[in-house]
């Protein structure tokens, strides 16, 4: 039970604070409703998971040895979110929408969830780090408790965030919600920055790197 907790709050504090997964949660909170954002969150809470997972079987710094790697995480990741940024700028909010949801769009938005998370180079590296730390501290043998522990933080923490965007979406009319999707889109073109950045400078290691090989 111990190591259960210990990760709750690990995957609380890292699913917290704020960067482009929890504004795109927001963002489809507010445009689309409580399902499909929450199901994004739990892509998120299960790449965490994995993640830690792997560092827990030893192979997680096998996903971050490789420079060209790095590069091909952030460049699929700046891609990503500037299609979610360039979407969130031109969509248009529609109160009475949830009626015309298709069902697969929960499902959608899950495999999105996934796949932001999964091409952040970030996440790996701070699973590497605060995973590593957590594993060894928890007694021996419970290192999958602490992998559930860390999904249920993380995805309890995105049901809250999805709940609470879904809610200003039922307060808010269609003028207020357009404004909070154009900031949201912004910010998810900042973060597309960031990882355009991150691509950049890893390209450069990797060249100079290349370079010095005999």
């Amino acid at each position: 039970m111990g190591a259960w907790v210990v990760g709750w709050g690990l995957g609380v504090s890292v699913a917290a604070p704020i960067g482009p997964v929890n504004v795109a949660t927001i963002r489809l909170g507010l445009g689309r409703g409580f399902a499909p954002a929450c199901a994004f969150g739990l892509g998120a809470a299960s790449v965490d998971a994995v993640y830690c997972l792997a560092v827990y079987l030893g192979v997680a710094p096998l996903l971050v040895a490789a420079p060209w790697l790095r590069v091909v995480l952030y460049v699929a990741g700046a891609l990503m979110l500037a299609r979610m940024g360039w979407g969130a700028l031109h969509s248009r909010i529609a109160l009475a929408s949830d009626a015309g949801r298709q069902p697969g769009d929960a499902w959608r938005s899950y495999l999105a969830g996934v796949s932001l998370t999964a091409v952040n180079p970030a996440t790996i590296l701070s699973w590497l780090a605060i995973g590593g730390a957590a594993l060894s501290v928890v007694p021996p043998g419970e290192g999958l408790a602490l992998v559930i522990g860390i999904f249920s933080g993380s995805a309890c923490w995105f049901t809250l965030l999805s709940a609470g965007a879904s809610a200003g979406r039922r307060l808010a009319n269609e003028r207020i919600l357009k404004g909070v999707s154009v900031v949201c889109g912004l910010a998810l073109l900042g973060f597309a920055a960031v990882f355009t950045w991150g691509a950049l400078t890893e390209s450069l290691t990797l060249a100079a790197f290349l370079y010095d090989v005999p």
